[in-house]
């Protein structure tokens, strides 16, 4: 059994949350098939949500010093204009 893009979103979206146009499966029947009980898996894809959050995280960071760093580059060319 795989866990598409689309039932991840459907998933996202009923929690409130946005997550991107990135494809992401998971094979459900390889961890089953290695004798790993649902639980298991339940803890595998919690260990992967908290990995999506941290990286969403660094992500909005990344674009706050970004944009910090665009402002005060206009704020900079401004008084260099003067």
């Amino acid at each position: 059994m795989l866990f598409g893009f689309d039932v991840l979103k459907k998933n996202a979206l009923r929690k409130g949350r946005n997550i991107s146009q990135n494809r992401t499966l998971l094979d459900i029947s390889k961890y089953a098939a290695a004798g790993e009980t649902r639980a298991d898996m339940q803890s595998k894809v919690e260990e992967l949500e908290q990995l999506n959050q941290a990286i969403m995280n660094r992500d909005k960071l990344k674009d706050d010093a970004i944009a910090h760093l665009s402002d005060t580059y206009l704020t900079l060319e401004m008084f260099r204009n003067f």
